[in-house]
């Protein structure tokens, strides 16, 4: 898949959830601190307090506020893993990248008050990412 592949699929998901950049006066403010319908890139995604950026720097994550405060962590899975997540029917363990691989090329987003962070791994190392375990609720949707 190719960057220009890549960044189609973000603007489709960005304009789904209806979100914008974080402006230059938003830039580095926590998420709790944002307005509703923004999008940013952190190294921090767990937190309900991880600072948006509006630069993405290599190998950090976007997250996604959308207009109704759910919070969606977006990164690339497996197939195996887009599809258990899409199906929402279930717990799933899985890993979540902040760039694509042969492995995880999916793109997908994730509420993160469904996710639990089992492991993080050093972006910086090859295969660096988050190891997660998803939890659907009643009213899960895939997004």
């Amino acid at each position: 898949m190719d960057e220009q592949e890549i960044e189609k699929q973000r603007q489709e998901l960005r304009a789904a959830h209806r979100v914008r950049p974080v402006n230059e006066a938003e830039d580095g403010c926590g998420l709790h601190r944002l307005p509703n319908g923004v999008y940013g890139f952190t190294y921090t995604p767990g937190p309900h307090d991880a600072p948006l950026f509006q630069t993405s720097r290599l190998h950090n994550f976007e997250i996604h506020k959308c207009a109704d405060g759910t919070t969606l962590l977006v990164g690339f899975v497996s197939p195996d893993a887009a599809a258990r997540i899409a199906a929402g029917r279930e717990r799933a363990a899985f890993q979540l990248f902040a760039a694509p691989s042969a492995e995880a090329a999916v793109l997908v987003s994730v509420p993160l008050h469904s996710v639990r962070l089992q492991r993080g791994f050093s972006t910086r190392e090859p295969g660096g990412g988050l190891e997660l375990e998803f939890e659907p609720t009643a009213d899960y949707q895939s997004r």
